[in-house]
């Protein structure tokens, strides 16, 4: 029997083609993914112990493991309340281009001032006597362009816009007040 009718997995393959062929798709898919066409698939990540101290340390409100399936979150989070020491542990662990990644990603509240423009100059992404970008910042107007969506009549105890309510011809009931003659 020839090499190419083994799967990859060392079974027997039911088709020669169908295995030439899977074999294709997975080159050609990596070779996207060198090239920077595709991103790289999302594996389960194995993070060192150092990494995991760090992440129970400041992510505090979550366990290791939630807290690791958002990275950028973990080193954003040691770099505005971190030592000096906890942040070259990071470095060393993530490398400075996550670091970089993580301020021009970053969320509203994920960095105090101080903490923001120190990294800027740090990481080289603002130059020495330059102003820092400002914070992200939470945007509570939806912007121009936005219409409400029609009011809810919870009152009548249906969950049916008022609109649609009309159109059927059904009036929403009106809430009863308890009456103090009837309890006496």
């Amino acid at each position: 029997m020839e090499l190419g009718a083994f799967s990859r997995r060392g079974g027997q393959a039911k088709s020669v083609a169908k295995t030439a062929a899977n074999r294709a798709k997975m080159a050609a898919f990596w070779r996207k993914v060198r090239c920077g066409e595709l991103p790289p698939p999302r594996r389960h990540r194995k993070f060192p112990e150092a990494v995991r101290a760090l992440a129970r340390r400041y992510v505090w409100w979550l366990s290791p493991d939630e807290a690791l399936a958002l990275p950028l979150r973990v080193v954003a989070q040691v770099m505005d309340i971190g030592t000096m020491a906890d942040c070259a542990t990071l470095e060393s662990h993530f490398g400075r281009p996550v670091m970089r990644q993580t301020l021009k990603r970053a969320e509203p509240g994920w960095f105090r001032e101080r903490s923001w423009v120190f990294w800027h100059y740090r990481l080289g992404l603002t130059k020495w006597g330059g102003e820092s970008p400002p914070l992200p910042k939470r945007q509570f107007d939806a912007g121009p362009g936005y219409r409400m969506p029609p009011q809810s009549c919870n009152q009548g105890g249906t969950d049916l816009p008022i609109r649609a309510l009309r159109n059927t011809g059904r009036e929403p009931r009106a809430t009863q007040e308890p009456s103090h003659a009837a309890a006496k």
